[in-house]
């Protein structure tokens, strides 16, 4: 038998799989640790290939095959040497917790296969504990992960081939090997044989039952003792838990630990006493806590959630042609737009010119030119359908054309700013007027701020959202009172897929009973993960705060012809986990000149929730000192603004950085007859320039019509997404991509 060892590839995997599921059947360890009666082939399977694909990319991973046939005889993984006292690399965090999220997704699918986690963990303890003695070279190890050999193949010299490959790499490097096995017999004397020398017993006990590997080190000044014709039985030791050093995590890592914990947490439902938002005050005096008598039993479509998103599809829905006779349920777990859209900023602004860059770079040139599109579609969706009602209603949500500028406080984020305006100008050419450079010597005297490097200016709108949205709901009602109900203070708190009923697939439960429904659609943004737990780290809560301003004494008022944004480049303390943000947006009120201003400045444990019943302190502090220092003139020797009200709100944001629209897959919801689940969620805290016509394209999807002309395609939900771009390790890996603040200069501003 000719032996041929190569590099594990993904066509490998199910081969490499089914050798070590074979060579594991007998294991004492695979014994200790299954339950077998609960035992998932399946899960053990997935598990396996998960580990696999994250050993080809960070350890040194040989398959054994016979030469000309393609079965995999034996498989071999080490770790390489992680010298003790050299920090992880981010690549070390981010693959660990690239393997520890997809861990965790297995888990959520399906469930713990037989797994005994109470002496999993005993073992890692036991092994960490056995490491942290005996590993006393502090360059490190060639570790042994996995070891196996088909036993049909065993003393053919398959295992001897493949540990040449790694042993020989050792010796001429002068290092160190390791490895731990659960067999004392044969093992430890084929072992032997190749230069290994036992050091230690690992007992891993749990009040009773054990478990005994022993613990096995090779010196790289031994006599090479291989055999051609021993092979041991399996060695393997893997780990799913987030990757330490040394059995503690430095700031980075605790940071990183802290955004996968916060992330996966289930954000729950909408609080029931959150911080009061100016924009509700007064609330609309019919629709703010409408409800029927009488919960209604059937209907063709739920939409839970009542934001600009979820009125939207209830507009579409109600209004569209091939939906004539269509009744729709609309639930709101608090008072109506209660949420999000009636705690933002109020700006009708497409962030298409600073946004074009960051979008082409992680989505390609097609998708920015698509999004940024869009984003000023929606502006003018918008615009025109509140032009087209009455007057009264105008005034009543004060719409109105502003100027828009942004203004920016240091140099890297200018020069960032200015290459992507030029590139969406140079790629979107309808628009490539839209955007206006301002340089740095003009902007005080034009804009009245201090201190910016330079600034961008656009025609833009402003509009009081909770007036907006709750005005067409009320008039929807009007409209279509036999199709429409609203159903506030009605949290949605478990949706069922009824598999055998063909007419109302849907049980939708809520505090005052239960719904059937044909169809259910999820605007719930930040909540998303709520009711579809499998989403959990791809959307997650952000929460922002946002405040109204007494302007200065000095400050001459635009009448809300203007707003403004300042940006500057963010950062993120690893040891404190306080995240400032980089952007303030704000606007002035037309009939009272107050300044409402939001901002996102707070400590991670204070933004990646969901609560918003109360204003972290710092967030506070930040938008209190931000208007002095911004404008020229306008608080004299004053250094803070006076704040008059001040409230938080859910944004959610994903891990790719774009919307989530279209329909649940079957993933995520386990059923494969589970079809009529939809969503729109996920809009990143710029909800206002997409919303709108993301709720109407996701009805028109769901009717069968092609919206690829003016709808992103990146936008829609797909496997592809759910696998690469959209998974929990991304959103991690983009919090881990902030700089910490040692690392940047100092923004004037």
């Amino acid at each position: 038998m000719v032996i041929k060892i190569s590099n594990l590839t993904e066509a490998d995997i199910p081969g490499a799989v089914a050798a070590v599921q074979d060579a594991f059947k007998n294991d004492p360890y695979n014994e200790w640790v299954y339950d077998h009666s609960k035992f998932n082939q399946q899960r053990n399977a997935t598990s396996l290939g998960i580990r696999m694909r994250w050993g080809m990319r960070n350890g040194i991973f040989h398959v054994a095959k016979e030469e000309g046939n393609d079965k995999v005889l034996g498989v071999a993984m080490w770790l390489r040497p992680q010298p003790a006292n050299a920090p992880p690399t981010w690549n070390d965090w981010l693959e660990g917790w690239r393997l520890y999220f997809n861990q965790v997704g297995m888990n959520l699918y399906y469930g713990r296969g037989g797994l005994n986690v109470k002496r999993y963990y005993i073992w890692k303890d036991a092994q960490a504990k056995v490491q942290s003695e005996i590993w006393d070279d502090p360059r490190g190890y060639y570790f042994l992960n996995i070891m196996v050999v088909l036993p049909e193949t065993q003393g053919k010299g398959v295992g001897a081939a493949m540990m040449k490959q790694v042993t020989d790499q050792a010796d001429a490097e002068n290092m160190k090997c390791y490895l731990e096995s659960s067999r004392d017999d044969p093992n430890i004397a084929i072992y032997g044989r190749w230069g290994f020398k036992f050091v230690k017993d690992m007992i891993c006990d749990d009040d009773g039952p054990k478990s005994a590997s022993g613990i096995i080190r090779r010196n790289f000044d031994l006599e090479n003792l291989i055999t051609e014709n021993d092979d041991p039985g399996p060695t393997s030791s893997a780990y799913v838990n987030p990757p330490s050093r040394n059995g503690c995590l430095d700031p980075n890592s605790a940071m990183l630990e802290y955004v996968s914990k916060a992330i996966l947490e289930d954000p729950g439902l909408p609080r029931n006493n959150p911080t009061v938002s100016s924009w509700q005050v007064p609330e609309h005096p019919t629709v703010a806590s409408i409800q029927s008598t009488t919960l209604p039993e059937f209907t063709d479509v739920v939409i839970i959630g009542s934001g600009i998103t979820g009125c939207s599809v209830t507009k579409t829905l109600l209004e569209h042609e091939a939906t004539h006779g269509v009744h729709v349920i609309v639930l709101e777990a608090r008072t109506l737009v209660s949420g999000a859209t009636g705690r933002n900023g109020g700006h009708l602004v497409t962030a298409s010119g600073h946004t074009f860059g960051p979008l082409a770079e992680q989505h390609g040139i097609e998708a920015a030119k698509q999004v940024t599109r869009f984003s000023l579609l929606n502006i003018k969706a918008i615009m025109k359908m509140v032009r087209e009602m009455d007057q009264e209603f105008q005034d009543h949500c004060q719409l109105r054309d502003v100027l828009k500028v942004m203004a920016v406080g240091d140099e890297e984020t200018w020069a960032n700013a200015t290459s992507s305006v030029l590139n969406f100008q140079k790629n979107v050419t309808e628009h490539n007027k839209y955007h206006t450079i301002v340089e740095q010597d003009a902007v005080p005297e034009r804009w009245n701020i201090k201190n910016s490097v330079g600034a961008v200016e656009h025609n833009a709108g402003a509009v009081w959202p909770y007036r907006l949205i709750t005005g067409i709901f009320e008039r929807l009602l009007k409209n279509y009172p036999s199709r429409l109900a609203i159903e506030t203070h009605t949290p949605a708190t478990a949706v069922q897929h009824l598999a055998k009923d063909k007419e109302y697939p849907y049980r939708i439960t809520t505090p005052r009973g239960t719904i059937k429904a044909k169809r259910v659609i999820h605007c719930t943004n930040g909540h998303a993960s709520h009711l579809l737990p499998k989403l959990a780290g791809r959307i997650y809560p952000f929460r922002g705060t946002m405040s109204v301003q007494k302007p200065g004494p000095y400050l001459k008022s635009g009448k809300g012809s203007r707003s403004w944004s300042l940006s500057h480049k963010p950062s993120l303390d690893p040891r404190t986990g306080l995240y400032i943000t980089g952007l303030y947006y704000l606007q002035e009120n037309p009939l009272t000149s107050r300044i409402w201003i939001g901002n996102e400045t707070a400590y991670l444990k204070n933004i990646l929730t969901s609560d918003d019943t109360y204003v972290p302190d710092e967030a506070r502090a930040a938008l209190s000192t931000i208007l002095p220092k911004l404008f020229l003139e306008g608080w004299g020797t004053e250094e803070k603004a006076e704040i008059e009200s001040i409230w938080s709100g859910t944004q959610g944001h994903t891990a790719d950085n774009i919307p989530v629209v279209g329909k649940i897959l079957e993933s995520l919801t386990g059923e494969a007859t589970d079809s009529q689940q939809w969503i729109a969620a996920g809009f990143n805290g710029y909800g206002m320039d997409k919303c709108w016509l993301t709720g109407e394209a996701l009805v028109r999807i769901m009717l069968g019509e092609d919206v690829s002309e003016w709808f992103p395609q990146c936008f829609l939900l797909t496997e592809d997404r759910l696998k690469n771009t959209l998974t929990p390790e991304e959103t991690v890996s983009k919090f881990s991509s902030i700089p910490p603040p040692d690392n940047i200069r100092q923004a004037k501003l």
